[in-house]
């Protein structure tokens, strides 16, 4: 099976019904297309299509590839100035607008995301971007954690191997949470992380699942009683919108994670060849 569903490219050969794209245009990839059809796609949510094709998801291949076919509608044009491996990162990037827009972040809010990989870092950018006051990063690798405050976020947390409750009582001491986070996020897709998050969580807080876990009966019981909104995150219904932000401030963003996210794989490559 061919991997990689973050990518973007240059057309090399169009239907005679394209209008908007040519031949030698650079573009970024938006990896799930939907059926179109369904009551989620003529609802405009097509990112909660059941039948979505999306790329390195069996049985559909993925993007890694010499050549790869696209619907005209799911290939954006990068602006002048956008390098192809800033184009790559519009995906995640928007996997990361996305959660952050559900979690309804907004200026002076507190905001744990667990999880320090791309999409936490993303998450983390982005929540400063919309004016988080305090943004947590908690993960139990040491170099992300480091990488992450150099990043975008203003504290960290190592997990411990403890409870859920005391867990959630140390993030919030030592990173000053007051009475808990106005918003986490759980970029990490593991229980013990959604156990503590919710714990750290204030009363009618906000919290956004990413990625959709196996819940226990507790969990759900904890998130009923003390959470104002819960959101499942599917990324791809904020891809779309990106042309729309100033081409300066996109380009900006977008070449910070690449770089950032360059930086972050090397550190994680050389952290794991010296175990």
């Amino acid at each position: 099976m061919v991997l990689g569903h973050e990518s973007a490219g240059i057309v090399h050969q169009i239907g005679d019904k394209v209008k908007t794209l040519k031949v030698g245009d650079r573009v970024a990839m938006e990896p799930g297309v939907p059926c179109r059809r369904c009551v989620r796609c003529k609802d405009g949510k097509y990112n909660l299509c059941p039948d979505m094709a999306f790329a390195a998801t069996p049985p559909y291949d993925g993007t890694l590839a010499r050549y790869y076919t696209l619907p005209e509608d799911y290939c954006y044009k990068l602006p002048e100035g956008m390098s192809l491996e800033e184009g790559a990162l519009i995906e995640p990037t928007a996997v990361a607008v996305h959660i952050t827009r559900q979690a309804s972040v907004k200026p002076g809010d507190s905001v744990v995301v667990f999880g320090a990989g791309p999409v936490g870092l993303l998450c983390c950018a982005v929540a400063k971007a919309y004016g988080a006051k305090k943004i947590v990063t908690v993960d139990i690798n040491e170099e992300r954690l480091k990488f992450a405050l150099k990043y975008a976020a203003t504290d960290k947390f190592s997990s411990a191997r403890v409870s859920a409750e005391e867990n959630a009582q140390n993030l919030i001491k030592e990173c000053n949470l007051g009475l808990g986070a106005d918003v986490i996020i759980d970029a990490s897709g593991a229980e013990p992380c959604i156990q503590t998050a919710i714990h750290a969580l204030r009363m009618g807080g906000t919290y956004v699942q990413v990625s959709r876990p196996t819940l226990n009966s507790s969990i759900i019981g904890n998130v009923l009683r003390r959470v104002t909104r819960v959101a499942w995150a599917n990324p791809t219904s904020t891809f779309p919108s990106w042309p729309c932000a100033p081409k300066s401030s996109t380009s900006r963003v977008l070449s910070d994670t690449a770089q950032a996210t360059t930086k972050l794989l090397s550190t994680l490559l050389l952290a794991d060849a010296s175990r």
